[in-house]
Parts: structure tokens; C-alpha cells; sequence
């Protein structure tokens, strides 16, 4: 019986793994996990703590947040709509899957994007 016991565990070690990189990625936020390595000129990009909200500022341009939505799969309309607002628009907002984001434009300030997780 002891023996089929420490099979038995043994095999549930197997199965389960020992710490591999796609355990790492299924307990990485996936706002955290969309904003790695994205890197560009005037853009900053930040992740709560508890990596459910993400804040984008973009002076320069829009590339840095192209790349999180399209990780994030969000639908083309996002960017579209982003692409359209003024500064007269205030704050807009598209929900999709498991995320809402919201986002203001101005000339000065560039993009200001905020994604949260719900």
C-alpha cells in the first residue's frame, strides 16, 4: 500500500512539474505578462501591484499600445477608436473579454491609457 502511495505521488509530481516557465506564465498577471518588454520612445507603461490596472502614456506615439492590445486581444475597433479621439472627446472607454480600457487624448499630453482587469 505504502509503495502505490509514493507511486501514485510521484506521478502527480510528474504531472504538475517542477516550477517550468509555463507555470510561471499561467501565475503572472496577464496585464503584467502583455506590458514585457514593450519599450518605446515618450512612452510609459506601469502595472498595479496586484497587476489588474496598467497606465500607458504615450507622448510620441501609439506603437507601445498596439502591442498591449493586440496581446491582450483586443478587437481592432480599440485602437480605432483611440486613433479618432480629440481632446474634446474626454474620457472614452471600450470593455471586451476581461478587460475595460478607458482613455483620454490631448495634443500636449499625448495618450492616456488606463486598462483594468476585471
Amino acid at each position: 500500500m505504502r509503495r502505490a502511495l509514493v507511486m501514485a505521488l510521484a506521478l502527480v509530481l510528474t504531472a504538475v512539474g517542477c516550477g517550468s516557465e509555463n507555470d510561471a506564465a499561467l501565475l503572472t498577471p496577464r496585464l503584467q505578462q502583455a506590458a514585457e518588454d514593450v519599450q518605446a520612445p515618450g512612452t510609459i507603461v506601469e502595472v498595479s501591484e496586484d497587476g489588474r490596472t496598467m497606465e500607458i502614456t504615450a507622448v510620441f506615439g501609439v506603437e507601445a499600445v498596439e502591442v498591449i492590445l493586440d496581446r491582450l486581444d483586443a478587437p481592432s475597433a480599440v485602437l480605432a477608436k483611440m486613433h479618432r479621439t480629440r481632446a474634446l472627446d474626454g474620457t472614452q472607454e471600450h470593455t471586451w473579454g476581461d478587460f475595460t480600457a478607458s482613455w483620454t487624448y490631448h495634443p500636449d499630453d499625448g495618450l492616456n491609457v488606463v486598462i483594468e482587469e476585471r
